[in-house]
């Protein structure tokens, strides 16, 4: 089981990729995110996440800082 979490700041990109998660077996979306240092904060409690469907071009930090 992949465990991951998106991070976008925007809403109607989180949904797609959430439907898109629904659909894939061993994967568990643990958590949406608009806020980039908000995910950075709640990534250091939840060693399981495996993996981050992360945008590169979002207004408080850039996705490629944030990986």
């Amino acid at each position: 089981m992949i465990h991951a979490i998106a991070i976008d700041d925007e809403k109607n990109a989180l949904g797609i990729i959430n439907e898109y998660a629904k659909r894939t077996e061993d994967l568990v979306l643990a958590g949406s995110f608009t806020d980039p240092l908000a995910a950075l904060t709640w990534l250091t409690g939840h060693p399981e996440i495996g993996l981050v469907f992360l945008d590169i071009e979002m207004s408080k930090l850039n996705g490629l800082s944030l990986a």
